[in-house]
């Protein structure tokens, strides 16, 4: 463990190395032209346009892009990564007065190469390495050191008009611009043993992909194993529709999922096949009135009882600029739950979603039923403040609240429909386009039902985290 200490000690090191030199050489159009994405898949990243710089412009990141393997230029390579490292101090951790998360220590370090040949082939491989000090991590904590990402793809056709792609291998995958498959308030990726398609025409995009996930060997007691990644058995197989109206971006998608479940309390245990139809749609604004609603409703088998079961979330907000920028907005979300005795299953499946419903939350996304406010002020350039509640209710009184991997968050025993709130604020500041700190403050009220579930003298939840994050 010192050993693995002092190789997170070291890669952070470096990283704030490269961001003192980042600052040395970036130009002043730098964070204008940078397109590095904090939360989202980096091999999808287009850094074509360092081909047309000259190397006094190049910033840190930039001077790693783009490299000519050959002297033709037909072959090039490009270097990235990501480090995350979050320290988590929780009191009365689950409502529960007797748990003390004192100094909780997370890291995440991602290193990729991506090889291209004439910009229609490619090579993208991407490894993963964790490391924590929690006492028996799940699997997003403790993964130890694996391939995340290794996959071909290739470019088919690009003529303006219409555009064709395929990836071959282990890979990230997207649902409604969000990662597939979070599993906490931070995001985390994951990913799959997949074959994906991407195709274009006339304003319209197209998806398809078939796979199945890539999870973390549990041996001896632990995940963190390395270079021991294996699917597991849960597949799927997805095709979405995007484009874009004057009302913004719209999706339509379907899924067909196999997995096992086990963990719902008013269902059988064994497999899962469950389908999915769903509809988003989203505008993202600087000014006046913007909002992102979701409706998903799911049907199939589960292990011989038929399924029925929706979810719907909005997020309606108003935005306008002063001399800062702000948006005030709310959040809305159902998602169904169970009867005890219902000869269906109508508790809704969170499968692969990504995470809509930000840090106000404990991941309560199946029998789950909120309403929440929140504010967002920009006062300087990247410099942003977060602050807002959520309110839980129970769907249904007779089923448990359970987390986006399925798992009950809090138990069913109990006649109360309103379950807690929680209350947030959050300080997120780039320091340059590459290095970003946050501050995360979270505090959540018991109440009845938590006395009923966790124990008689559940207590308010405070949670205090800081994390600073790079990328090059």
């Amino acid at each position: 463990m010192k050993t693995i200490t002092k190789c997170t000690l070291s890669l952070l090191a470096l990283s704030i190395s490269g961001v003192l030199h980042a600052s040395d050489t970036a130009t002043s159009t730098w964070p204008e032209r940078n397109p590095i994405v904090f939360w989202g898949d980096r091999a999808n990243e287009d850094w074509s346009y360092v081909d047309n710089l000259d190397e006094s412009q190049k910033s840190f990141s930039e001077k790693l892009k783009r490299l000519d393997i050959t002297d033709d230029g037909d072959w090039k390579v490009s270097f990235a990564g990501n480090v995350k490292v979050a320290l988590d101090n929780r009191w009365n951790h689950m409502y529960d007065p007797d748990i003390r998360k004192h100094n909780e220590l997370r890291s995440r370090l991602q290193l990729s190469t991506d090889v291209t040949y004439q910009d229609w082939m490619r090579v993208f491989g991407e490894i993963r390495t964790n490391y924590t000090n929690l006492d028996a991590p799940g699997p997003i904590d403790d993964a130890g050191t694996d391939f995340h990402q290794l996959f071909t793809e290739f470019k088919l056709l690009d003529d303006g008009e219409q555009y064709l792609s395929t990836r071959l291998g282990r890979q990230e995958i997207y649902l409604n611009e969000w990662q597939m498959m979070n599993r906490e308030p931070t995001p985390v990726q994951s990913s799959w043993n997949a074959v994906s398609a991407k195709y274009s025409v006339s304003g319209i995009n197209f998806d398809a992909y078939y796979g199945e996930e890539v999870f973390p060997l549990f041996d001896d007691g632990s995940f963190s194993g390395n270079w021991d990644d294996k699917t597991n058995g849960n597949k799927s197989t997805g095709l979405f529709a995007n484009w874009r109206t004057d009302f913004g971006a719209m999706q339509a998608y379907v899924m067909s999922n196999k997995l096992t479940n086990s963990s719902f309390v008013n269902a059988p245990d064994g497999d899962v096949d469950i389908q999915v139809l769903g509809l988003h749609a989203h505008d993202f604004v600087s000014e006046g009135f913007g909002y992102m609603i979701d409706g998903v409703y799911q049907f199939g088998d589960h292990a011989g009882k038929d399924i029925s079961a929706y979810m719907a979330y909005a997020d309606l907000n108003y935005n306008w600029k002063a001399d800062w920028n702000y948006r005030v907005g709310m959040n809305l979300h159902y998602a169904s739950g169970s009867d005890a005795d219902s000869d269906k299953v109508n508790t809704f499946n969170p499968l692969w979603t990504g995470d809509p419903l930000g840090f106000a939350h404990d991941g309560a996304y199946g029998n789950a039923m909120q309403v929440g406010g929140y504010s967002v002020i920009e006062y300087a350039p990247k410099q942003i403040i977060i602050t807002g509640f959520m309110s839980t209710w129970r769907a249904n009184t007779d089923d448990a609240i359970y987390t986006l991997n399925q798992d009950v968050l809090f138990g069913e025993d109990s006649d109360e429909k309103y379950a807690y709130t929680q209350f947030y604020l959050q300080f997120h500041n780039y320091i340059t386009g590459n290095l970003k700190t946050e501050v995360n403050t979270y505090y959540a009220l018991a109440s009845d039902y938590t006395d009923d579930v966790v124990g008689p003298n559940s207590k308010d939840i405070t949670r205090f985290e800081l994390a600073l994050i790079y990328n090059f």
